[in-house]
């Protein structure tokens, strides 16, 4: 999989996704569509 990187974020051609730690990795965490992130009180 390719992924762009804009701003600190990841583009893989259809999800943006954010690079967070977790036990020692990071892992990139899919971002919701900004419908779901309203939906859920998403902020950044």
């Amino acid at each position: 999989m390719k992924f762009t990187e804009a701003n600190g974020l990841f583009y893989d051609g259809e999800h943006w996704y954010k690079p967070i730690e977790k036990d020692g990795l990071i892992i990139l965490e899919p971002i919701p569509e900004k419908e779901e992130q309203d939906k859920l009180g998403y902020t950044e």
